[in-house]
């Protein structure tokens, strides 16, 4: 089955420092709720740390390309907490994890990143009819799923997507 959220959430080394789990610090839990090692050696995090808006599996950087007269992305980082996340333009009926706006050039659902447990990474689906561009390659519709590595850079239109994953600890 798949683990538990919560229990497997992995610090972006690029966004946390290196922390000792026994050092408290102004925005710890208390030592009752400290911070606990998992059966993996990993750093399990309670869900209601003050630490969990800088942990995940990975994280999206989201900017749009100069000159293209679109507004900043109203969340310009994302971070990864699940095991798939949707990509589309903003409709009343399809809910994105990444609003790439209102263009009709994008598709609702213009691609998605699933982790692939056979196998063991992230991989991007482009579902959307006018394609995008995968470390500047063109990746056109329904291509075969495209395996992410962290510093993957996904365009959309004019939206540019930075892949980062977390590392283990």
């Amino acid at each position: 089955g798949i683990p538990e959220l919560s229990q497997h959430l992995f610090a972006l080394d690029m966004v946390t420092e290196e922390m000792n789990p026994n050092q408290q610090r102004e925005d710890s839990p208390t030592a009752s709720e400290e911070t606990q090692m998992d059966m993996e050696g990993g750093v399990r995090i309670h869900d209601d740390d003050p630490r969990i808006t800088r942990v995940g599996f990975a994280k999206i950087d989201h900017t749009v390309m100069e000159g293209a007269n679109l507004p900043a992305p109203a969340q310009p980082t994302l971070y990864i907490r699940k095991y798939s996340v949707n990509l589309g333009r903003r409709s009343k009926s399809q809910d994105n994890d990444v609003d790439l706006g209102d263009s009709m050039n994008i598709s609702r659902q213009h691609a998605s990143i699933c982790y692939n447990f056979q196998k063991g990474h992230w991989e991007l689906f482009v579902k959307g009819k006018n394609g995008l561009f995968h470390n500047r390659k063109p990746a056109p519709y329904q291509s075969p799923p495209i395996r992410l590595r962290s510093g993957d850079m996904i365009h959309i239109a004019a939206h540019v997507l930075t892949w980062t994953e977390a590392q283990r600890q």
